[in-house]
């Protein structure tokens, strides 16, 4: 998923999965180049070397005619929420909401591409999400 926050900077979400096979799941937020290559990790869940899905919440929901699939874990004093958003067969929108936690405040970084973290493989692996707009939410 490419998220633009300004014309020239990019940022490249690594899917969330539950990949049995390596006992891996990890979260990274990368800056690309202009040529759409990796950077350098701005943030990373869990800590590189950590190997657990404790610390994420995985969601599907409607709420006012909006599916929602999203992916949250909190890293220090700030949530971050990774979504898909779609009405019907149309998708309205993907990206990263930040909130800071001890202010309330949210960011949203929208994404030109759709983040590949194949929630359904979640189910039953994951938390579900008490904070949602419809109260506490699971992987249906």
């Amino acid at each position: 998923m490419r998220c633009r926050e300004e014309p020239q900077v990019h940022r490249a979400v690594r899917a969330v999965t539950a990949r049995r096979q390596f006992g891996i799941s990890a979260l990274s937020l990368r800056s690309l180049d202009e040529n759409g290559n990796e950077r350098a990790v701005e943030l990373e869940y869990p800590a590189p070397g950590v190997h657990t899905l404790r610390g994420f919440y995985a969601a599907t929901y409607t709420h006012d005619g909006v599916y929602t699939q999203s992916v949250r874990f909190v890293r220090d004093n700030f949530g971050y929420t990774v979504f898909t958003r779609a009405r019907g067969s149309q998708v309205l929108d993907a990206g990263v909401e930040v909130r800071d936690r001890r202010n309330g405040k949210t960011s949203t970084v929208l994404c030109s591409e759709m983040p590949r973290f194949y929630i359904f493989e979640l189910k039953g692996l994951v938390a579900c999400d008490p904070e949602t707009p419809v109260g506490t939410a699971c992987v249906k």
